[in-house]
């Protein structure tokens, strides 16, 4: 049986009060950069968007988990990292690690940032952050593993055994469907056929 997973949304909605990093003309450009292991992502670019920038809700950051490594989420940080993108280099505005566990309790909030490398430190929720606040929505879906879904659907006959009737298979996600009579309910509708009996097993 192949390793569930289950997949963190991230949804990087605004910063406020960032640390400016433009020294002259023109205002900052800031994005973030997120990390959870060896998987990473990134919000769009909030061209000039200054020490207040609005992100595109409609771009969501993906991170698909094994369930031992989501099983163990008070151990488990996302290193986020907010930057202003450059000609040359990007300069580094803030960061901050949050555990995966402060994430899931706190689905949308904002969150503090610490000076660039010193994420480790933490969320400083004690007094304000002179490195700004970036806004997080999370989202946290059960696993997607293969499913596939046989019943059998009688004949029109008079002897309406299961034995004369035809396989109707459906192949979905567990994390789509939660109820595995949805797929034959359209089916159904019309009244011309009846279903009998079903299984539900694991794709290979």
């Amino acid at each position: 049986m192949a390793e569930e997973q289950r997949t963190l949304r991230i949804v990087v909605q605004a910063a406020k009060g960032l640390k400016d990093t433009v020294s002259f003309f023109g205002k900052q450009s800031p994005y973030v950069h997120i990390k959870i292991g060896d998987k990473e992502g990134w919000s769009s670019i909030a061209y000039s968007g200054g020490t207040s920038p609005k992100f595109d809700k409609k771009k969501a950051i993906t991170f698909k988990l094994s369930s031992e490594l989501s099983g163990d989420s008070n151990k488990v940080e996302a290193n986020i990292f907010v930057r202003s993108k450059n000609q040359l280099v990007d300069a580094e505005i803030g960061d901050v690690d949050i555990s995966l566990q402060d994430l899931l309790e706190t689905p949308e909030r904002w969150w503090p940032l610490n000076a660039p490398g010193k994420g480790a430190e933490g969320p400083n929720h004690n007094q304000e952050s002179p490195y700004g606040y970036v806004l997080l929505n999370v989202e946290w879906t059960a696993g997607a593993r293969e499913m596939k879904i046989a019943r059998y659907r009688q004949s029109p006959s008079s002897q309406g055994d299961e034995e004369a009737g035809q396989k109707v298979v459906v192949n979905f996600t567990n994390a789509e469907l939660s109820n595995p009579e949805e797929p034959f309910q359209s089916m159904e509708q019309g009244g011309a056929q009846t279903f009998t009996s079903f299984t539900l097993t694991e794709m290979p």
